[in-house]
């Protein structure tokens, strides 16, 4: 599963489709500055963590999470042994628009991951924190008065003995979150225009420097048949 983070592009609030953010547009610069360092929309799919990767090497994103190829290792009995996965973690861009030049701005954050081994079952957490870059963040307490908090995006990846997983995501209300499993994307994942209200925007907002955001819970799914594999060793 894989997590593409970004800030959907307007350059004027015609563009916008109707929601909270549209009618606060005239009246907070935050809002007009954050749309308008936004990303183009993301993929709806990929072929695999190669074409992703290339997608990556756009610039074009705020932050990338993704775990592939998790295998869960079993003794006979069924009990679990260990646990394999790759994790891959990316801090993205803020796009700076100056005319017909785009700027790409380095964002800042770190990330971590850890696993939880239980009798019959592995819990993979993994997270990233990030923000927008020093000169983003300089132009943005300008405009609106605020330095940028530290946006989140975290998974909770549980796999058990019979196969099967459950997903969680966890996010921050600033920016979207396109979800992929199996690297297509889920059309129940977060986006700002249609799920970030004023009062959820001014909290992260409002949050200050290089604090985390308020994370809430933006996706689930559970599926049967997952890879596994047994063994008498992890």
């Amino acid at each position: 599963m894989a997590c593409l983070c970004w800030v959907p592009f307007h350059d004027d609030q015609v563009t916008l489709a109707a929601c909270e953010l549209k009618s606060n547009w005239e009246g907070e610069t935050a809002i007009r500055w954050l749309l308008r360092s936004g990303n183009h929309r993301p993929n709806q799919s990929f072929s695999g963590p190669g074409e992703f990767s290339q997608r990556l090497a756009l610039k074009d994103f705020r932050a990338a999470l993704a775990i592939d190829e998790p295998k869960l290792y079993v003794d006979k009995s069924g009990r679990a042994k260990g646990v394999t996965f790759y994790r891959m973690s990316t801090v993205g861009y803020t796009p700076i628009r100056l005319g017909h030049v785009t700027w790409y701005s380095s964002g800042t954050g770190s990330s971590d991951g850890v696993v939880y081994l239980r009798p019959h079952e592995a819990i993979i957490e993994c997270w990233i924190r990030f923000k927008i870059g020093w000169v983003g963040d300089r132009v943005s307490a300008a405009l609106t008065g605020h330095r940028a908090p530290s946006a989140i995006v975290k998974f909770e990846y549980a796999i058990d003995g019979s196969g099967r997983v459950a997903i969680r995501v966890f996010g921050s209300s600033v920016p979207s979150h396109s979800i992929y499993v199996d690297w297509r994307s889920q059309e129940d994942g977060y986006c700002m225009e249609k799920h970030c209200t004023m009062a959820s925007f001014r909290a992260f907002l409002e949050v200050g420097e290089c604090r985390d955001a308020p994370m809430s819970h933006v996706y689930s799914r559970t599926r049967e048949h997952a890879c596994l594999r047994s063994s008498s060793e992890p």
